[in-house]
């Protein structure tokens, strides 16, 4: 499949950090081939669909490098705390309940917002894993709508003296050992989702060096 992004006003990423007010891209299966003018692509490849893009803006695929897209699914609650209140108060309480389904719709939603949002790569840390599946439903929640990126897989080790629930409390061997499970399962060399460690909130981790 080629098509060519025409007459667009196009923001190039080039050492001289150009605008073209007028340009176009021509794009090969899942690879930028060429930029010019709509003329010259169409030339060069006759069977490009051609996308009229003038009065609209082609630039690169933003990068979000810290998301949690379970949290789609509390949008608007806490918005007036701070970062502790608020997750003790509202995104813990309300994570005890998730389950690998939820979570997959959340990460749908997330991606599908990111991407008509202009953000083509995503960092997902997700560190709650009050059952099993997580990581694989954000996962197959990127491979069903396209979105690049790493899934990490983060966890909670300690915190309950600062009303982090007990349910969402996991042992770091365990915890370290599924992640490994994890990576082994869907890193891929070149693949376009990979899943990753990430760590938490100094307050919910009892990680120390060497204890890995």
């Amino acid at each position: 499949m080629s098509f060519i992004l025409a007459d667009g006003r196009l923001i190039t990423m080039n050492d001289r950090r150009e605008i073209l007010e007028s340009g176009s891209v021509c794009v090969q299966h899942d690879r930028i081939a060429a930029v010019g003018t709509r003329q010259q692509l169409q030339q060069r490849y006759p069977e490009a669909e051609a996308v009229d893009c003038t009065g609209r803006i082609v630039m690169p695929g933003m990068v979000n490098t810290h998301t949690h897209l379970f949290q789609t699914l509390l949008k608007g609650l806490g918005d007036d705390m701070v970062l502790k209140k608020w997750f003790t108060c509202m995104t813990g309480p309300s994570a005890v309940h998730l389950t690998a389904r939820d979570a997959h719709a959340a990460a749908l939603h997330g991606c599908t917002e990111s991407i008509r949002s202009g953000v083509t790569t995503v960092v997902d840390f997700m560190y709650v894993h009050p059952q099993p599946g997580m990581i694989k439903s954000v996962v197959e929640a990127f491979d069903a709508t396209g979105m690049r990126g790493f899934v990490c897989r983060g966890f909670i080790s300690t915190g309950v003296q600062y009303d982090i629930p007990a349910a969402l409390i996991e042992r770091p061997p365990a915890a370290l050992a599924d992640a490994k499970e994890q990576i082994r399962r869907y890193n891929k060399p070149g693949g376009r989702v990979q899943v990753g460690l990430a760590p938490n909130m100094i307050w919910a981790s009892s990680m120390r060096r060497g204890t890995a």
